[in-house]
């Protein structure tokens, strides 16, 4: 409906237009600018009041503007023209009347739909050129247009909240305890000595009388206890550096004193060794204190990685007599 109305205004200002300028004007032609439709635009076909379908030309249609204004991209713009033809003689110029009452305005009408492009039309034959004719007399200005109010301004948009922080993520394992490395070898028994050659049988004696029996002797010194398996084996536990990551840890001798007070009696040597290391082990054997492997009395360990000495050496002593 609105375009309906729009179309409308536009064919009586093309009236009004073609008639002014078929017309005496006593002077007062419109000067332009104006918006003419190009030849290109299509019709569009609109609903009247009744809901018939009619067809409204739009090619030529003819609309005058402010001078600030711009046309559409489908218009030509164009200013007003001398009338061709002989001049009538110039009557009086009558009175103006009184402008009157600027109407409201109308609503804003429906963006119309964008037209198919044309055919280029066939370029016609460049017609005669005919006599100037004589110049019209200057229309008057028109009136500025009213400026528009100014668009409010937009508020300012809420300062949106605070991501909130991430989770902390979860401690990692402890890593699983290295095994113990295997004990080393039991150290082999001695050899037994050979049992020394029987002497000759000596010669029956003749049996003599036999003798009073004579006194008592002394008592004679209770002699040491014997050793009986493992019952005289004894366990130290410590370690020296004797190497680079090599500790060795030795049994006590003779007048070392005891953890629990008083001094050994006799020497002690090894016969086997342990360890409680954190890290990689590569050797575990009986040697000396200066960790040399041809010896009996001590034990040594050699490990690889780790801190130094992390751990314990132990040594299991046997005494020597």
């Amino acid at each position: 409906m609105r375009k309906l109305i729009v179309l409308v205004l536009a064919a009586l200002l093309t009236t009004v237009g073609v008639a002014g300028a078929t017309s005496k004007d006593q002077g007062r032609r419109l000067a332009g600018p104006f918006c003419i439709g190009k030849t290109t635009v299509s019709p569009l076909k609109v609903k009247n009041i009744f809901g018939q379908t009619v067809t409204v030309p739009r090619a030529g249609i003819v609309r005058s503007i402010g001078i600030g204004m711009k046309c559409n991209a489908n218009e030509n713009r164009r200013f007003g023209v001398p009338v061709k033809g002989g001049a009538g003689p110039q009557g009086e110029a009558g009175p103006i009347g009184p402008q009157g009452p600027s109407g409201p305005s109308g609503a804003k009408g429906d963006k119309g739909d964008t037209g198919a492009t044309g055919e280029t039309g066939a370029t016609g034959e460049t017609g005669a050129q005919g006599p100037a004719g004589a110049d019209g007399a200057q229309g008057p200005a028109g009136a500025d247009g009213a400026q528009g109010p100014k668009g409010d301004t937009g508020a300012t948009g809420a300062q949106g909240p605070a991501g909130a922080d991430g989770a902390q993520g979860p401690k990692g394992d402890t890593g699983a305890t290295g095994a113990t490395g295997a004990q080393g070898p039991k150290g082999d028994t001695g050899a037994t000595g050979a049992t020394g050659a029987q002497g000759p049988k000596g010669d029956t004696g003749a049996t003599g009388a036999q003798g009073p029996a004579g006194p008592a002797g002394p008592a004679g010194p209770q002699g040491p206890a014997g050793t009986n398996g493992l019952n005289g084996v004894i366990t130290v536990a410590g370690g020296s550096a004797s190497g680079d990551k090599q500790f060795t840890v030795t049994c006590p001798k003779a007048g070392d004193p005891k953890p629990g007070g008083g001094t050994y009696a006799t020497d002690y040597f090894a016969i086997s060794g342990g360890y409680n290391i954190l890290g990689s082990v590569t050797a575990s054997f009986r040697s000396d204190a200066s960790g040399d492997p041809t010896g009996s009395t001590s034990w040594t360990v050699i490990q690889t990685s780790g801190k130094d000495l992390s751990g314990t050496v132990y040594v299991y002593c046997a005494p020597s007599s």
